[in-house]
This record gives structure tokens, sequence and C-alpha cells, in this order.
């Protein structure tokens, strides 16, 4: 699966904690055959300081803007503080052993 990072994190009033995330692909005009981020998923956020959060995914929204950019916007069921979690942090899926 392609690379996925945080651009940003937001905490909507009655939504929760979202992370903005982007799928880092050279191709202008790539679009995913899939986003492989299943509701009820535990994701992983990699911060460049070494220091990794686990979050259960409550919901994933996904869009296309007229210019043609990806926007996925993944919903957690916890609440952090957004600015812990760095710009630019690595997200994947943990797969359970």
């Amino acid at each position: 699966m392609e690379e996925m990072r945080i651009v940003d994190v937001v905490d909507i009033p009655g939504r929760g904690m979202v992370l903005l995330v982007k799928i880092e692909n050279d191709d202008p005009k790539y679009i995913p055959a899939t986003i492989k981020i299943p509701v009820g998923s535990t994701i992983v956020v990699a911060n460049r300081n070494e220091t990794d959060f686990e979050f259960t995914v409550k919901d994933v929204q996904v869009s296309f803007s007229i210019w043609g950019s990806l926007s996925i916007g993944v919903n957690i069921l916890e609440r952090v503080n957004a600015e812990d979690i760095e710009k630019d942090s690595v997200v994947y899926v943990k797969h359970e052993e």
C-alpha cells in the first residue's frame, strides 16, 4: 500500500478527532483503487520524534476535488491533543499477528 502521511489534525465538534492524511504518489492524476483503512481497525501514527500513537478508526471520508487532489479524513475514537501529532508523520494500519 502507498505511504500515508498526516497533513493536519482537527477536532470537529460533534464528530471528534479527524486525521487528515495524504497518500504519497508522484502522479498528479493518481486515484487509488482502494483505501485500505477499515472501520474498527487500529492505525499507528509514527511521529518523526519516534513517539507512536495507536488509534481505533471510527470512520473514513474520502473526497476528490475538482482539481483532482485526493483528501482523506480518518475519524478516530480516541481524544488527543492535536499538537502531539506532528504533521508529515507516517500513518499505517496495524495488522494483528
